[in-house]
């Protein structure tokens, strides 16, 4: 997988915009810039026109895979947090994109006691369990309609 992203989306003349880049490929990648002019790759419209920009970080580069979560997410700390054992937790969500594979919505680990987790897939969703340094087990599938 190669992901890239900058630390802003936009800057003013003379300022600065760092690229970041993780890339698990076994070789080398390059990077260049471009500027985009028009992506419409509609045959009855402009095209696609990009034009190179000379740039101090042109090159070729190793590549180093780090750790990330492509998509939204959130980490939430529950060190030293005491949880009731009848909380409620929620989730409100409008799935536009399904896919074979589960996407986890939400997971809820406890390093003493394993973890739930809900994913979304086109069946449905999957509630799920897995005790400490055991396999997962399904606990609910709730079909979609």
């Amino acid at each position: 997988m190669f992901i890239g992203y900058t630390d802003r989306l936009s800057a003013c003349a003379g300022e600065n915009i760092e690229v970041k880049v993780s890339s698990d490929f076994s070789s080398d990648y390059v990077a260049d810039l471009v500027r985009i002019f028009s992506a419409d790759p509609n045959p009855d419209g402009p095209g696609i026109d990009v034009r190179r920009v000379s740039a101090a970080f042109e090159g070729t580069y190793r590549s180093v895979a780090k750790p990330s979560r492509p998509g939204s997410y959130g980490i939430i700390s529950l060190h030293n947090t005491n949880i009731a054992a009848d909380a409620t937790f929620s989730i409100r969500l409008q799935p536009r994109l399904l896919r074979e594979s589960h996407q986890v919505l939400f997971s809820f680990i406890a390093s003493s006691e394993g973890a739930v987790s809900i994913s979304i897939h086109k069946e449905g969703l999957t509630l799920a369990r897995k005790i400490h340094g055991g396999l997962a087990d399904v606990v609910q599938a709730i079909e979609m309609t």
